[in-house]
């Protein structure tokens, strides 16, 4: 549980060095990286990733399961996203987008921002504060000030009781005209599992 993520929600991406990569996973032991090849978009088997133990029997890096870049011991973060942007001083980074909580009106889902110079890590919020847990904390339902808050579950006053906007996550960037926008899912709290896409 604690230890090895699941093999879901996966995001592929160039690096700016023109090389293909792949974030994935989520709660349990976190979310991973690998290299693809680029040929082929398979798994690159000609990078390594030693064991290496981060604490107890927690993995920064996996043979099997790649690089550890975020989360850990059960606490939540899945539909992990990346991409590279340069600051308004001309300063690269790689931006990694996550979001916390999970899919369900009761979920909190939160979408969370850490960032690195390098595409493998570490990734860190603006404290400073890294996007790996060394510990299981409950952090949704406004309970983690990590990360960098973009969106979460909302309520305007002027709405009845009923309405609600949440599960506003899973999101990736798309830029057009010099615009970038957020595009996110996000469900209604209606008792059921519909859902659309926004901007």
């Amino acid at each position: 549980g604690r230890r090895w993520p699941h093999a879901i929600d996966p995001c592929v991406f160039y690096d700016e060095e023109g090389k293909l990569w792949m974030s994935y996973g989520s709660w349990s032991g976190g979310i991973y990286m690998i290299k693809l090849d680029a040929e082929t978009g398979l798994r690159d088997y000609t990078v390594t990733y030693p064991l290496t133990p981060a604490s107890g029997d927690h993995a920064s890096s996996d043979p099997y399961y790649g690089k550890h870049i975020a989360g850990g011991y059960y606490v939540s973060g899945e539909g992990s996203y990346i991409q590279y942007f340069k600051d308004a001083d001309g300063n690269g980074y790689y931006y990694l987008f996550v979001s916390y909580g999970f899919y369900s009106p009761e979920g909190g889902y939160s979408m969370r921002v850490f960032r690195s110079k390098d595409v493998k890590g570490p990734y860190t919020d603006v404290d400073g504060t890294s996007a790996i847990f060394e510990k299981f904390i409950l952090n949704y339902w406004g309970n983690t000030d990590r990360g960098f808050p973009i969106m979460q579950n909302y309520r305007w006053s002027f709405w009845d009781e009923d309405h609600a906007e949440i599960a506003n996550g899973h999101n990736s960037l798309l830029q057009d005209d010099g615009a970038m926008y957020l595009v996110y899912h996000r469900k209604y709290n209606n008792h059921t599992g519909w859902h659309n896409v926004e901007t």
